[in-house]
């Protein structure tokens, strides 16, 4: 077409000119607009608009703002326009450039247009600043539904999303009634509280509306309902969908990884395939390989992350990353190491996976050394999931301290994630010293973190009990009933375990009927494993062996091997090779225990 009308003589044109630089601006070819414009002779505003759109549009913000003051500088009888400034603003997160544009509004009296002021509260967002992006909302004459959308925008998608909910609540008081793309980011910030409550007041006012049917609206309402657990409503809204996006079947897929139904997603995914009308993105593969948890799910992960490599995405970083990740959750720890080590780019996202895939594994020499290779590299920096990983992998005092060392000099201390790793770490390795003094720094501290304090308790309660500080562990348990605390299953087995190991034979019968009758809680092999050793050490070989024989499950080689110590502790030989052949028989690798007797 512009061949045609160079051929014609129209090329000289200022209008048609202005009309070709727009068609190559939304065609995606920067470069060919950018000739285009550098041969008009007699520029005007819209001539500037058209090419700092098509830069703007196309990815390419820092140009677009360097030719917007280029046209402020060098064509003074040029002013801009409103359209100038919604093009100049349209990409741009550089908060300094911003602030100049937003000076340069007020100064040409643009402000409190309505458009031009909605496009500097959306740049404050992007730019991470909300004071500012509050204060020009609150200056704008009128602010219509685009405006307040922006707004509740700008403070979702930079985490605060209870005050997302609070402006929400206020469009109504204001006479402004969202619209489906308000509906969008208030439902997105619901499901990233977890706030089911709100959003499903939110959805009973969407489908009044009549606005369910909209793409977006409903992969929120997907991405909510499977966020907070609601998977039947996931599927009811996807199903009901006339028409559905990547985005709609990435996020039911999602819903299905995360409540952990590994054959729905992998199912739905098979499905899209044949779909036809949707194309997989590496969206699709991240989701799906997600969903693969275990051994059993192996092949199927090896088939799907296949599969995005014969689509040519073998080599997206995040696609990668999570193979890696795949690999090491189902147990092939020799692929997730080849699936890295065939990445190009390493980023701190693909280091942390295959550290975390090791440690997961047993192999904790591997994953410090590859958490080593890490602190060489030049291209990534360790993250919170690459210490937590890392922490796991400690088995001595002497590693973690180096590692507690360098999240010091991170920065992220104070995260209570880390805080909990640096914890575990510590008790693991035998250093209640330094384990009690990060526990009570977190309890002095506890707020927000209601669930991971209770971990924290829980395993301080365990660490105290299997490193013999049994009478420190049970006042801590006490202490932690106190606080309203719920005991685990987890926990009784350690203090039964400390007390059968300090000989405190009726505190620990106690535990154990205080764990059914007074918490609820069913006692599973191990608890019962625990109380034959409990009663064995202490000498009741007689209530022991009734225990084994009638405990409401099958004695596992844990149980019997417990009762075989106590036997041999008492020099009760008869029992002691009785107990060592049903160890054999069920772990026939053990033969060392005939030769232990």
């Amino acid at each position: 077409l512009h061949c045609w009308i160079r051929e014609r003589g129209h090329g000289s044109s200022t209008y048609v000119s202005n009309m070709i630089v727009q068609m190559y601006g939304k065609c995606g070819s920067v470069d060919d607009a950018w000739i285009v414009f550098s041969s008009i002779q007699a520029r005007n505003v819209f001539s500037w608009n058209m090419i700092i759109a098509a830069f703007a549009q196309n990815g390419h913000p820092e140009r677009s703002v360097a030719l917007f003051w280029r046209m402020i500088r060098e064509e003074p009888g040029i002013i801009p326009t409103r359209i100038t400034f919604l093009h100049a603003l349209e990409k741009l997160k550089n908060l300094a450039e911003g602030r100049k544009i937003h000076e340069l509004a007020i100064t040409v009296g643009l402000e409190s247009d309505p458009a031009v002021g909605t496009a500097i509260v959306t740049m404050y967002g992007k730019s991470r600043s909300l004071a500012d992006a509050k204060r020009v909302f609150d200056q704008l004459k009128r602010r219509d539904v685009v405006a307040w959308t922006a707004l509740i925008t700008a403070y979702t998608q930079n985490g605060h999303c209870e005050e997302a909910l609070d402006l929400y609540s206020s469009m109504d008081p204001d006479g402004v009634a969202p619209n489906q793309y308000t509906f969008t980011i208030v439902i997105d910030a619901c499901a990233e509280l977890g706030r089911l409550d709100v959003g499903i007041a939110i959805h009973a006012r969407i489908t009044a509306a009549g606005l369910e049917s909209w793409i977006e609206v409903a992969n929120s309402l997907i991405n909510l309902y499977g966020n907070c657990k609601r998977l039947r409503d996931a599927e009811r809204i996807f199903q009901r969908m006339p028409r559905r996006s990547s985005v709609s079947w990435n996020s039911m897929i999602a819903a299905y990884a995360h409540n952990g139904h590994p054959g729905d997603a992998i199912d739905l995914y098979k499905r899209m395939r044949g779909d036809g009308s949707v194309k997989l993105d590496p969206v699709t593969f991240v989701n799906v390989l997600g969903a693969c948890y275990s051994q059993e799910d192996l092949a199927a992960g090896r088939s799907i992350h296949r599969d995005a490599i014969a689509r040519g995405l073998g080599s997206h970083l995040v696609l990668a990353s999570a193979a890696v990740s795949m690999y090491g959750r189902c147990g092939s720890v020799e692929e997730s190491m080849a699936t890295f080590e065939r990445m190009e780019i390493k980023d701190g996202v693909a280091w942390s996976a295959v550290i975390a895939a090791l440690a997961q594994n047993g192999e904790s020499s591997s994953a410090l050394h590859f958490y080593r290779r890490m602190i060489w590299s030049s291209s990534a920096r360790p993250n919170e999931a690459t210490f937590i990983s890392v922490l796991e992998a400690c088995s001595f005092a002497d590693e973690g301290i180096k590692i507690h060392q360098h999240i010091v000099d991170s920065g992220i201390v104070h995260s209570t994630m880390i805080s909990t790793a640096i914890f575990n770490m510590y008790a693991k390795c035998g250093r209640l010293d330094r384990a009690r003094e990060i526990f009570s720094s977190m309890r002095a501290s506890r707020g927000s973190f209601q669930s991971a304090n209770d971990v924290s308790w829980m395993n301080m309660i365990s660490a105290l009990a299997r490193h013999g500080s049994i009478d420190e562990a049970l006042e801590l348990f006490r202490e932690m009933r106190l606080e309203g605390g719920k005991p685990s299953e987890i926990v009784f087995i350690s203090i039964l375990h400390g007390c059968s190991h300090s000989g405190t034979m009726e505190q620990g019968l106690g535990h154990f009927l205080a764990m059914i009758q007074d918490h609820g809680l069913a006692p599973r092999v191990e608890h019962y494993g625990c109380l034959i050793d409990l009663l064995g050490r202490g000498g009741h070989l007689d209530l022991a062996q009734d225990l084994v024989d009638q405990m409401p499950f099958e004695p596992d080689a844990r149980a019997w091997s417990n009762f075989l110590g106590s036997c041999r502790l008492h020099s009760d030989r008869d029992r002691a090779e009785a107990a060592a052949i049903r160890v054999f028989e069920l772990e026939p690798e053990k033969a060392a225990i005939y030769v232990s007797l």
